[in-house]
This record gives C-alpha cells, sequence and structure tokens, in this order.
C-alpha cells in the first residue's frame, strides 16, 4: 500500500491548525526525510508534520486502513535510523514544540517535538526552563528533542542529582493505535502504559504528544569543570574514576559520601570519562583521557573535590570550572552535535568482576593499542557515572532495569565519508570493542559487560540474533530491557494488539507458545489451572478458584530452561489434594519432554522422552494429543502426528509408556497442521481428529476391545467429518479442541477461517455417529465486552470437561490474550467469554 492519498485526505479533513504532508513528490521532501545518521538514505512514503492529537490519530487511521508501516519521529536522531523506514509514513512531531506549560508545583507540561537544545536558544528546553529558574534532568545532546529522551530513559549531568530523565516524568498524552487520546500516569487506569513510558522505548504503545515532568528548583550553586590528561596519564586517570564510582576511592572529605565507610558518593556529583582515539599517543598534550563533571555546591566544594580526586600522577594538560547556576546546557562534553554525519555507537553496562583493574586495563589497552587513528574519525568511549537517585529506583519499578550499575559505556564514531573504505573499519571499531570486553576476561574467565542502553541502540550488538525473527528479536532486546522484557510484550499486546506501531527494534507481541488447561478439584474448591510458556522459555501457571482468577501468573521455576516449546499438552489431572501433576512438552525439534511434580511437596522436573517416542513413532514427531484416563488418574494415552503423515498412539499405564503392536497406525492423506484427541471413560474408546493444512478435519474413533500391555483396537479409517456436517459453514477450519464426558459424548470445537474468530461446536454420541447440529458459539455469548474486542485472531484452542459440575470451558488464544468461556451442560447456556490475565 502507498500513501499518494494521504495529503488529499487530511486536506479534507480541514484540520485547524492544518495537518502539513510531504510526499516523494514534493520539494521539500528530500530535506523533511532527512534524519541525523547519515548513513541512512531512507526514503519513506510521506512525512505527516503532525501538531495535535487529531492529526496523530488520523495517521494512525489511515496507516491501519490502507497497510501503510509506520515510524514515529520527533527530532529523527535514532542512531539505527529507525526513526523512517523506506515506504513508511513517518508521523513527525516536531513542530509540537509550543512554550512549555510551567505547574505551580514545579511540574511543567513539555510538547514532545521540543528540543534540548542549551540556554542561548530560544524556544528550547533548556533555555525556557533556565528562564523559571528550574533545573530538567535532560541529556547531553542538544540537537535532541524529549520525544526522543526520555521514553529511552535519559542520561545527562543531572542523572545523579535528580534521576534519569525518564524518572521525571510525572503524566504522558498519549495517543493509542485505535486513536484514542488517554492521559497516563503512575495511578491511574494506564499505569502500566506509565510504567512501559519510563525507559521502554518510543514507538511500541502509541505516540506521545506531550510529557509533564518534574522540574527542580535551583536551591543551590551548579558548576561544572572539565579534567584532560595525556596518554600517558590516560591509565592512572581511568583507575581513579572507576574507583570513584564503584565504592572503592575514599580519599575526598568525608561531606563527599553518605556513609562512613565512604563507599557511596554523594548524588550531587554527576561525571562522565571520554577516552580519546588520537593522532598521536606520544603527545603529551593530546586529550586521551576527558572527564566532565557537573557538582550542585559551592567553589570550595568543588576545589576540595578536585584536591582529594587528583594527585601527581594524574597531573591534567587542562583544567576548567565554571559557574553554571544562571544557565543549563547540554555542555560540558557534549555527546553529539547537531549535524546530521555517518555514525555508529553501541553501548554496554560493566559486570562487578571484583577486578575492576582488569577492565582499565582492557579500556586503555584498546584505546592507545588496538585503535588506528583516522583523519576525519572521531572514535571514543564514554563511561557515564549512574548510582544516586538512579539507584534509589527499583529495577522493576519502571521498564528502565539496570539501576543497580556504577557506570554505562557507550561506544562511538563518527565521520564524514559515506566510502565504505571509511565506513566499515569506523564500524567495525565498535564491534571489536564489544568483542574486546565481552568475551572473556581472560584471567577470570568471566565477562566484563552485560546489556545496553535504549538511547544508544546497536542493531549489531548480538550477532547471534537475527532481529528479523521474532525470537532473534526477543534475544537481542533482552540486552537492553532485561527482566522487564515480558511485561513490556504484555503491554505491548495490550494497547496494539494489531502490532500497528511495528518496526525493527519494537517489542513484539506478547505470544504464547503454547498452553494446556485442566480441571484440579478438591473437596473444598472448584478449580481450572491454566499452564502456558512463551518465547523466552518460561513456563507459568494461572489457576481459578470457585470462578475467580488469579490476578498474575505464577512462574514455574525448572532447574533446566524448558526448549523452545511448539506445544504445551495434557496436564494429569487431580481431582484429590495430592496435587500431582504431569504435562508433556514438544520443542521445536520433534522432541517430547516431561514436566512432573507435586505441588506440595517437590520442585518440577524435566526429563526426556525422546528415546522412548521416537522408537515407537519411527519418525520426528510433528504434533501431539493426550488424554489422561479421569478414573484411575494415572494413564494417559498420546496420539502422535509424525514427519511422514502416520497417526500413532502411545500409552502410559501405571507410569510406564508402553506402546501398541502397530494395529493402530493410520496413515493421514495431506500434510496436517494440528490434532485433537479425547477418550471415554475407563478409556474404552478414542476419538482422534486431524487438520489437515487445507482445513479438512479427519475423524478416527477407535474401540478399545482388550485392556493389556498388548492393547488391541480396532480403529475405524480416518473420514472427512465435513462428510457428517455438509451444512457445515466452515470455509476451512483453523484450530480444532475436543473433550469426552463419562457418557463418552465426543465434543469438539473448531475456529472457522474465514472470519479466524468463529468457534463452532458439535457432538458426537457413543454410537460413533454424528447426529448433533453444530452451534456457533460466538453467537451465543455476550457480544460487545472489551475481552471479546480484543480479539484479532485466535492462535489456538483448548477444551476441559469439568465431569464433577458437568461443564465443558473452552479456552482461545488470542493476539490479545487468553479468553475463555463454559457451557453449563445443565442448562446447555454458554456463559460471557471472559480474559484470563496473562500478564
Amino acid at each position: 500500500m502507498s500513501c499518494e492519498n494521504l495529503k488529499q485526505q487530511a486536506t479534507a479533513s480541514n484540520f485547524k491548525p492544518a495537518l502539513e504532508v510531504v510526499l516523494p513528490a514534493d520539494s521539500s521532501y528530500d530535506a523533511s526525510r532527512a534524519i541525523c545518521n547519515a548513513r541512512f538514505d531512507l526514503k519513506p512514503c510521506a512525512i505527516a508534520f503532525c501538531q495535535t492529537e487529531e492529526h496523530i490519530a488520523f495517521c494512525l487511521r489511515y496507516a491501519a486502513s490502507n497497510g501503510v508501516a509506520i515510524r514515529i519521529r520527533s527530532g529523527g536522531h535514532h542512531h539505527e535510523g529507525m526513526s523512517s523506514a523506506n515506504d513508511a509514513m513517518v508521523i513527525d512531531v516536531s513542530k509540537m514544540n509550543g512554550p512549555i506549560r510551567f505547574l505551580p508545583d514545579h511540574t511543567a507540561w513539555i510538547p514532545a517535538g521540543k528540543q534540548l537544545g542549551d540556554d542561548r536558544m530560544p524556544g528550547t528546553v533548556y533555555q525556557e526552563v533556565t528562564a523559571a529558574g528550574l533545573i530538567f534532568p535532560g541529556g547531553t545532546c542538544e540537537s535532541v528533542h524529549i520525544g526522543g529522551l526520555l521514553p529511552g530513559g535519559g542520561w545527562g549531568f543531572s542523572s545523579r542529582m535528580y534521576g534519569l530523565t525518564c524518572d521525571c516524568l510525572v503524566e504522558a498524552i498519549v495517543v493509542l493505535p485505535n486513536g484514542q487520546t488517554v492521559s497516563a500516569t503512575a495511578h491511574n487506569e494506564y499505569s502500566d502504559l506509565f510504567w512501559a513510558l519510563q525507559g521502554g522505548g518510543g514507538g511500541n504503545f502509541g505516540v506521545v504528544s506531550q510529557y509533564r515532568v518534574q522540574l527542580y528548583p535551583i536551591t543551590t550553586t551548579t558548576w561544572q569543570f572539565i579534567l584532560a590528561w595525556s596518554p600517558g596519564n590516560m591509565k592512572p586517570a581511568v583507575d581513579r574514576w572507576l574507583a570513584l564510582f564503584t565504592g572503592r576511592l575514599s580519599d575526598l572529605d568525608a561531606r563527599f559520601y553518605t556513609d562512613a565507610a565512604k563507599t557511596r558518593l554523594i548524588p550531587s556529583i554527576t561525571c562522565s570519562m571520554r577516552l580519546n582515539v588520537v593522532a598521536d599517543i606520544n603527545d603529551p598534550k593530546a586529550e586521551t583521557a576527558v572527564m566532565a563533571s557537573v557538582l550542585y555546591g559551592t567553589e570550595n566544594d568543588v576545589n576540595d573535590f578536585l584536591s582529594g580526586f587528583l594527585t601527581p600522577a594524574i597531573t591534567p594538560v587542562r583544567q576548567f570550572i565554571e559557574n553554571l547556576s544562571t544557565k543549563q546546557t547540554s555542555d560540558p562534553a557534549i555527546t553529539c552535535g547537531g549535524q546530521k554525519r555517518p555514525h555508529k555507537i553501541s553501548s554496554c553496562f560493566p559486570i562487578d568482576t571484583g577486578n575492576w583493574d582488569r577492565l582499565s586495563d582492557q579500556l586503555t589497552d584498546y584505546i592507545l593499542n588496538r585503535s588506528v587513528f583516522v583523519a576525519g574519525v572521531s572514535k571514543y568511549i564514554n563511561l557515564q557515572s549512574m548510582g544516586g537517585k538512579i539507584s534509589e529506583i527499583g529495577s522493576n519499578d519502571t521498564a528502565f532495569p539496570y539501576r543497580d550499575k556504577p557506570f554505562l559505556m557507550q561506544m562511538q564514531v563518527w565521520w564524514d565519508s559515506l566510502d565504505p573504505a571509511i565506513s566499515n573499519p569506523a564500524i567495525q571499531w565498535v564491534a571489536d570493542f564489544r568483542d574486546h570486553l565481552a568475551l572473556t576476561d581472560q584471567q577470570t574467565l568471566i565477562p566484563l559487560i552485560e546489556g545496553a542502553f535504549l538511547n544508544f541502540p546497536d542493531k549489531d550488538m548480538d550477532r547471534g540474533a537475527d532481529i528479523k525473527t521474532i525470537a532473534g528479536r526477543l534475544q537481542w532486546l533482552k540486552h537492553y530491557y532485561a527482566d522487564n522484557l515480558n511485561r513490556l510484550q504484555t503491554i505491548k499486546t495490550k494497547y496494539d494488539p494489531a502490532n500497528l506501531l511495528q518496526f525493527e527494534m519494537g517489542i513484539p507481541l506478547y505470544g504464547l507458545t503454547s498452553f494446556a488447561a485442566i480441571v484440579c478439584n478438591d473437596t473444598n474448591n472448584r478449580q481450572q489451572q491454566v499452564f502456558m510458556t512463551n518465547q523466552a522459555g518460561a513456563m507459568m501457571k494461572i489457576t481459578c478458584t470457585n470462578g475467580q482468577w488469579d490476578s498474575h501468573p505464577t512462574p514455574i521455576p525448572l532447574s533446566d530452561k524448558i526448549p523452545a516449546t511448539k506445544q504445551l499438552i495434557a496436564a494429569s489431572s487431580r481431582e484429590s489434594n495430592s496435587r500431582h501433576q504431569k504435562m508433556l512438552l514438544l520443542d521445536t525439534t520433534g522432541k517430547v519432554w516431561e514436566v512432573a511434580w507435586n505441588e506440595q511437596s517437590s520442585a518440577p522436573k524435566l526429563t526426556s522422552l525422546v528415546d522412548y517416542f521416537l522408537q515407537h513413532a519411527k519418525s520426528p514427531i510433528r504434533w501431539m494429543s493426550c488424554q489422561v484416563d479421569d478414573a484411575s488418574e494415572t494413564d494417559r494415552m498420546t496420539s502422535i502426528v509424525t514427519s511422514n503423515n502416520t497417526l500413532v498412539v502411545i500409552s502410559e499405564m501405571n507410569g510406564q509408556w508402553i506402546g501398541g503392536n502397530g494395529n493402530e497406525w493410520v496413515n493421514i492423506p495431506n500434510e496436517y497442521t494440528e490434532m485433537a484427541q479425547c477418550s471415554t471413560r475407563y478409556r474404552d474408546a478414542l476419538h482422534a481428529f486431524v487438520l489437515e493444512a487445507g482445513g479438512t478435519i479427519w475423524y478416527r474413533y477407535s474401540k478399545v476391545v482388550e485392556y493389556s500391555n498388548n492393547e488391541k483396537m480396532y480403529t475405524k479409517a480416518l473420514d472427512a467429518l465435513h462428510a457428517h456436517f455438509p451444512n457445515l459453514p466452515v470455509t476451512g477450519a483453523k484450530h480444532i479442541a475436543c473433550a469426552t464426558d463419562s457418557s463418552a459424548v465426543a465434543r469438539i470445537v473448531i475456529v472457522d477461517t474465514s472470519t479466524q474468530a468463529d468457534l463452532w461446536y458439535m457432538e458426537q454420541p457413543p454410537n460413533g455417529n454424528w447426529n448433533y447440529n453444530p452451534v456457533n458459539i460466538q453467537s451465543e455469548i455476550i457480544k460487545g465486552t472489551p475481552a471479546w474486542q480484543r480479539v484479532v485472531e485466535f492462535t489456538g484452542i483448548s477444551v476441559i470437561l469439568d465431569t464433577r459440575y458437568n461443564e465443558l470451558h473452552v479456552y482461545a488464544q488470542t493476539i490479545g490474550g487468553l479468553l475463555y468461556h463454559t457451557l453449563r451442560s445443565s442448562s446447555g447456556n454458554w456463559a460471557a467469554m471472559d480474559l484470563v490475565p496473562t500478564e
């Protein structure tokens, strides 16, 4: 799809002010499409310069209706160029840059397109905040806009004093992907969205138009000072800096510490240490290491700090002190300029190996001995202090996770020429630096770095992850979000279930790779449990007790990581208090695993059943289904579809897996996509359903006539279920699930691919003849509920039968969560569809 009529529709909408749309044919197109990193020559299908929330909502609706990709841009400073893309619509908010609106409580509304600037640049954040006698904990690059800084975290020279930029967020006005404009705070119904905006990255959950931020009055003098060292003093200067921010430098006056042991530096000092690649490392005046700092205090404080920090061994070649009390600026050491130049950036955090000297050795060795100076190419590493206010916030209290780190490291290289002979070695310099630190500490065999800072993205950082795939992107994003990634996926799925705001670095929708539901009643409770696995290899459980679902899933910790799960199938049903449970996992390679535990006493155990299952299946397994004998609650009958399209049954009796004598092998006509099975009480019959790729459902009914280790089955040939229901309005089935009750009535639920969200229900009595009319469950449930509105497509279904209460429960996995509803057989009525929490 294209944006050809976007301008025409925008004009016809008569917006006040008008929405400016720039198309490729317009004379201003080349200037409008330019972004900060000149490495990328991207050609979007349109650039929409939005000035109001109505403009943004219009663009989002247009993109959704016309299948146009979207990129969000405030200043165009995304270091990997992801604020634009070929053939995408760029929603640019840089013209949302009106005056800051200051409030009496020292908060202020700042438009998302407002440039940081400095006190000398009228109409910028720092100029207006300074004029109001306040401080804004922003970043160090004057050409960046707040919309590109705050969502990723935002580090600056006030961070130890007042926190990261995202920590000052009080409220945000967000246009959601569906066009709705909402206000998100920490205490309203959009508190999860607010949490995600504090370090979860821009362009994932909606388009922010305004930020209300906490500002701080200037109550003390603010000073900046810069120290620079020659190559000969670089190593001792770096040693000293690392000791200062890792709690190992006690040389300063006691007033510079918050503890008697002199391990915690007061938060009013924030520093960076910039390590430069210089032309001549033998030049005694070359500034190879430059320390830039801001200190909130008196001039005496500055002098006393310097007298404690400096030693004869680290005499600087340059020293500069300035009073900043009358201004706020991105100086003293800006990390980028306003020019549009090719560049490559990456970042990481240190791992505390207990050997900081080794990290210092590696840093200085790479700069002095392993880096080649090239004229016109600027290469440097920034060490940026953390701690202070940053570390007072919990790692899960905002989306930014690395609260406990003493500093972060940022690698940058900037150049002027697009000649590959210049660009390629420059980019490689960043990758080689990561390898220099990330592989191992050669003395202790411990990696020296981990993670990454979202404002400094590097798509090549994890060369083992293909970010074009969901699994690869999750592996890559884990470096940035750590343990907060799963929650961010849930929030992304909640607010953008159609994945309208997707891009190369975007957070993928929360995806359950598989789930299984069981009935687990005891003498006091009626209970259902749903077990789920996700892309990260984690398993979790959520329980419904007497009609009330848990608010959040409970993790199921395994000593071994669960393999990449293709299918999680039937857990053992327990109606006693023992709660002994078993589940089978089919991984993406066709191997079978068992997870078993007793909820009251033992931890879960992961056991490989690969050898046994392959021995009897005689071909890699493609799909499985399992049914527990609800009489003994110990025996399981498992049907398997194999890679050579055969169907075979393997059973577990009294804890031992056995295979039949071969009579149960059945050839499946065509490639399958899914299967389901259910057995009757005491396993005297088995119903099996196999879903062919084309949508035809093949049905098999087997009657057990001999119950022994060599059990024999009379098996009907597979036939098409559609033949029994010629009027079934299903153009091609997508998913199937089934269950039986104690009277051997088989119940099957089918998802219709014509709508992706129609559910059909049928029954079959014990005689094997289908004589019940199909029922469209969708027409039987309550329409218009918030849960139902989230349904875009069913991605899996499961059914369980609670024989004690004669209820059939249907679970439908969707792109927006897990839905369920219930058929109460006593009344024949379907209950409303509800959302099972998966967050």
